[in-house]
């Protein structure tokens, strides 16, 4: 028997640049409904760090954007869910400092590598995304299991040793490699 995993890492570009609707929303709807005409389960790697920043800018990028990247994001992800869809935890640390200025994202080192982050403060970000994707499916569902983890800028290997205990004590039981290289 094949298994096969159909995932979507869900944000716009590491380097801040891109728009919601035409980079996240729109693209995964087509995708979405392509796998629901075949009743095929989609696994969307959800990039929380950019999400909770949006939320944080949201006035800000309303009135930018005339409209809200974090509202649009948030209710697309309840739908996913809701949907019987999985969302899972993707982590780009860059954007843990950003900010939004003059209408543009300001990310201070979007290259650098997440192997930087020391064991405590992955744990960190680890622990506040399965906070931040509990919270969205508790409005559509009893128990999202986030056992999955997509770090991103580091060099296609198995998830650093010293990242393994954060892990673990968040209940990660899977890593998937990304480089952007």
């Amino acid at each position: 028997m094949l298994n096969i995993i159909i995932t979507i890492d869900y944000e716009i570009f590491g380097n801040g640049k891109g728009d919601v609707r035409k980079h996240i929303i729109y693209p995964t709807n087509k995708i979405l409904n392509s796998c629901e005409d075949y009743k095929v389960p989609v696994v969307i790697m959800f990039e929380i760090d950019e999400y909770v920043k949006f939320r944080e800018y949201d006035e800000a990028l309303i009135k930018d954007l005339g409209y809200s990247p974090f509202q649009m994001i948030r209710n697309q992800i309840k739908t996913v869910l809701k949907n019987g869809h999985d969302v899972q935890l993707h982590i780009h640390p860059q954007w843990e400092h950003a900010e939004y200025k003059d209408g543009n994202w300001i990310i201070k080192h979007p290259d650098a590598p997440i192997t930087e982050q020391s064991e405590g403060s992955l744990a960190k970000l680890i622990k506040k995304g399965i906070e931040e994707i509990n919270n969205i499916s508790k409005y559509v569902q009893q128990d999202n299991n986030c056992v999955a983890l997509r770090l991103t800028n580091m060099p296609w290997e198995e998830a650093p040793e010293k990242f393994l205990n954060s892990m673990i004590n968040n209940g990660i039981k899977i890593h998937s490699l990304s480089n952007s290289n």
